[in-house]
């Protein structure tokens, strides 16, 4: 490991951002692979970033930009994100295990061979994104908006989309089980999620 990523992973840890940046900027850091661990920070600038089959477990990362870093083959595990940005990521491959995300940007990532067990997505943008081959078991997504969303081969199991704003959720060729919503239109595959009033506007 360079003198620079030992630098930038201790100024991660310790949410210092301007020594977090300073270290990139060196050019030399190396985040393939990287393991942290019940980390609490955020304010962090990582675009286009490297941060390939990156292991995040119990960590809660605030306002942390990831615009099309590559996440392919990442994993998190018991972890939250908070006003980040994803927006045309590479997460293909990527593994979400029992994570909460709250106001997360997801426009025109890369989510396919994603696998998403027991995880809540709390007012976040789903925009432009293919599913192709996805899998979903147990996903609650309240709020936020589902816009121009399809994928083939995908698998939804326990699928709820509560008060959300659905705008085009192409599943004809997706396989759906135990999947509820109270959106109008109702996604194809979808039944009805009863004792919940729909969000106006």
């Amino acid at each position: 490991m360079s003198d620079d990523t030992k630098n930038f992973v201790r100024a991660f840890k310790a949410g210092d951002v301007d020594a977090a940046h300073k270290a990139l900027a060196a050019g030399s850091v190396e985040l393939s692979g990287a393991t942290f661990a019940g980390v609490t920070t955020g304010g962090f600038d990582l675009r286009q970033l490297d941060l390939s089959n990156l292991e995040l477990e119990d960590c809660v990362l605030t306002s942390v930009r990831l615009d099309e870093a590559d996440l392919s083959g990442a994993y998190l595990h018991g972890s939250t994100l908070i006003d980040c940005s994803l927006v045309e990521t590479n997460l293909e491959g990527a593994s979400f295990e029992g994570c909460v995300l709250r106001r997360v940007d997801l426009t025109g990532a890369q989510l396919a061979s994603t696998e998403w067990t027991g995880v809540e997505l709390h007012d976040c943008r789903v925009v432009g994104v293919v599913l192709d081959e996805v899998t979903m078991e147990s996903v609650t997504v309240t709020g936020g908006l589902l816009q121009d969303v399809r994928g083939a081969e995908a698998t939804l199991n326990g699928v709820v989309i509560r008060d959300a704003t659905v705008e085009g959720f192409d599943t004809s060729e997706m396989e759906l089980a135990a999947c509820t919503a109270n959106t109008t239109p109702l996604p194809k595959g979808f039944t009805a999620l009863s004792g919940r009033r729909t969000r106006i506007g």
